[in-house]
């Protein structure tokens, strides 16, 4: 009797445990492929991970061969952590590309405007003049526009590709105009004056805190120098300091230590300026 509860009790949890993971799977996996939409890379994640695994397998068991596991452990663990991190950094300069060609971008649509041309046309006029990823999205907008779609539903896509305030005070206006009309030029000049003078005090906030920015890339560096320092002059000490258990506990609160001190500073020089 026990033993049949407990089997229907183990049968119970691992379905629920499958269930679960794979509405994690299925969440990561969308998640994944979206922000790759988002730079332009239109690849299942599923292709992409078996086109990926194989050639891993082989250089990580390459790499098991000719170094010590104290080694190969912490490689293993940043070829999964570095591709992430590295998608997100893309995304990041990307947008922050964006957002910096945005009030050009702004000016431009403003002045064929004032000319009497329409806004479809000036986003035309912007594909054509516009470096990339301003060129990218309004190309994706305008081939949004051509399928049929509301042109609200249009920049509330765009607004989720490229989340921004910036952005998203460019989208109230052009929505509001479509509905109610109004003065188009003048509030899109307004957001464009409003939006290169943010840029212009960030840009200098910037320029006061690159001494502290640096001063925290060359202190976390620094005992990571030592380390390597040490490794060269001391090489049998460092191996069999790394092949301790009490060297791997000083390995990790070094970088514990290194990371929250990078990010305590980065913490202090990072200011925003308010919008």
């Amino acid at each position: 009797m026990v033993a049949c509860a407990a089997t229907l009790f183990g049968f119970t949890l691992s379905t629920m445990f499958a269930r679960d993971l794979a509405r994690l799977l299925g969440t990561v996996e969308s998640r994944t492929e979206r922000r790759l939409a988002e730079l332009f890379l239109f690849i299942p994640l599923r292709k992409l991970a078996l086109a990926l695994l194989m050639p891993w397998c082989v250089v990580f068991a390459c790499l098991a061969l000719w170094l010590p596991a104290v080694i190969w452990w912490p490689v293993m663990l940043a070829s999964w952590i570095l591709p992430a991190w590295y998608l997100k950094r893309l995304r990041t300069r990307r947008q922050r590309s964006f957002v910096q060609q945005l009030p050009d971008t702004l000016m431009l649509i403003s002045s064929g405007l004032k000319s009497g041309v329409p806004l479809i046309a000036n986003l035309h006029m912007v594909v054509r003049e516009s470096p990339k990823p301003m060129r990218d999205e309004i190309a994706v907008v305008l081939r949004q526009i051509r399928l049929g779609e509301s042109f609200a539903k249009v920049v509330d896509d765009w607004l989720m590709r490229m989340p921004s305030l910036d952005l998203e005070r460019v989208v109230i206006a052009l929505k509001l105009a479509q509905q109610s009309g109004g003065q188009q030029a003048l509030i899109l000049t307004r957001l464009a004056q409003t939006m290169r003078a943010k840029q212009q005090l960030q840009l200098r906030v910037e320029a006061l805190t690159a001494q502290g920015r640096m001063q925290g890339k060359v202190m976390s560096l620094l005992p990571l120098l030592m380390v390597a320092a040490l490794y060269a002059i001391e090489k049998p000490t460092m191996l069999a300091l790394a092949a301790h258990p009490l060297g791997w506990v000083s390995g990790f609160v070094l970088l514990m230590l290194l990371a929250v001190g990078y990010y305590l500073i980065r913490l202090q020089v990072r200011i925003e300026v308010p919008v």
